[in-house]
């Protein structure tokens, strides 16, 4: 077990990362293949759609506006608290070709979540979305480097089910690294590492900022352009920041498989064993390590022209909000469904059984969620969608149920 202090954390990074870099960079002589650029279809995302261009620079500019009303903000079961919230959010992205096959792209949403009656209550402010990123892919030979950095500001609490009698949970998230893949014929070596941050505003859960070290390891091999199938490592080196919670390291292992069975029908699985061994230098009194498996199995079948379903269900274990570990098994199904010209519809169910380590403070609980969307096209720049959401969350702690719904307007356009 290696608790990871920075000189070991630079040497893993060599024999995990770098030692595999200068391995093909000697035996390719650091050149750049144009025949290889060509096959892998390197460079395509320079062919993107764009709105504008500056010198070689490409610009993708993207806007929305929401309105959402929610009749639970604060995740209560009996002192609920309803509320307007005007989220507006710009989208950013832009390609820079560093040369026919080396690009650097920016993809940055950013936006503003107001609270109209309750605008005291923590909820409102800046956000930053999910899928915020710079990365720098880089192709030499048969190998492809990828720089990034991808980063969030979120304040939806939804999205841990650990939590309640919430209504913001402002964390920032910040996972910057280096994948590396090369590809040996039908063989795909892909070795990786990630230093991740997680950081908390709100003073009450500044306990479970932290930092994680994640080395990713995979081999792929494509037996036919439809099916995929391989093996895939991850080893974590967890650090809070205060000593609440307990450090940790863990590993998870196990194969995968991608395959499109039919045209219209494809699968994705994969499982393993997880394994994290804590420290117990916390004072959350938890001194369970996780022992276990994880598993996700999903599908996607068009139905016909018009419909479209999926399906996905597995179990995984996340970092806990007053544990070491949560526990969770978890399904989603959605059926996407254009019932007119323009028209669209997209009913969704899913459902989350949570289970926490043995800490002095932990929870079982489970959640149940369905909803629908119906988007209209309104040109070909602009889009309007009405939704509905309704969860459901029964714990054994009678504090920590709720139940919530939410209907919201959303209106999208690209410049």
């Amino acid at each position: 077990m290696i608790r990871g202090p920075t000189p070991w954390r630079y040497l893993l990074f060599y024999f995990w990362v770098a030692g595999p870099i200068v391995g093909w960079a000697q035996e390719d002589g650091g050149t750049t293949s144009a025949e290889a650029t060509t096959a892998s279809g390197k460079g395509s995302a320079a062919d993107q759609y764009y709105n504008f261009k500056a010198g070689p620079v490409m610009f993708r500019l993207e806007g929305s506006g929401s309105v959402t009303y929610n009749d639970n903000i604060n995740l209560s079961q009996n002192q609920r608290m309803s509320d307007i919230i005007v989220t507006p959010e710009l989208n950013v992205k832009s390609i820079y070709p560093v040369t026919d096959s080396n690009t650097l792209e920016m993809d940055v949403g950013f936006g503003y979540e107001k609270y109209i009656f309750h605008p005291d209550a923590g909820g409102s402010g800046l956000i930053i979305t999910p899928d915020s990123a710079f990365q720098f892919n880089v192709y030499v030979g048969d190998v492809k480097i990828n720089f990034h950095d991808r980063f969030s500001l979120q304040r939806d609490p939804l999205p841990f089910g650990q939590l309640s009698n919430i209504t913001s949970f402002e964390r920032f998230e910040n996972t910057a690294g280096v994948l590396v893949d090369w590809r040996l014929g039908d063989l795909i070596w892909s070795s990786g590492y990630d230093y991740e941050n997680f950081w908390v505003t709100n003073s009450s859960f500044r306990y479970l900022d932290h930092h994680s070290d994640i080395f990713t390891q995979k081999l792929t091999f494509v037996l036919s352009p439809t099916l995929q199938a391989g093996i895939s490592g991850t080893y974590t080196m967890l650090a809070y920041d205060q000593n609440v919670e307990n450090d940790g390291n863990g590993f998870e292992i196990g194969p995968f498989l991608s395959a499109q069975l039919t045209e219209n029908f494809a699968i994705n699985a994969g499982c393993g064993i997880a394994y994290t061994s804590y420290y117990g230098d916390g004072t959350n009194d938890d001194q369970e390590n996780l022992d276990s498996w994880y598993a996700t199995l999903g599908f996607s079948h068009r139905i016909n022209p018009q419909m479209m379903e999926s399906l996905t269900v597995g179990r995984d274990a996340l970092d806990g909000i007053t544990s070491n570990f949560t526990e969770r098994n978890y399904g989603k199904y959605m059926l996407h469904w254009n019932f007119a010209d323009k028209w669209s519809t997209s009913p969704y169910l899913l459902f989350e059984n949570l289970s926490d380590s043995a800490a002095a403070d932990r929870e079982n609980a489970n959640r149940l969620g369905v909803g629908f969307t119906i988007d209209h096209q309104l040109s070909e720049r602009g889009a309007i969608q009405f939704g509905y959401d309704y969860l459901l969350k029964d714990s054994d702690n009678a504090d920590a149920s709720y139940y919530q719904n939410q209907w919201k307007v959303n209106f999208q356009w690209q410049f």
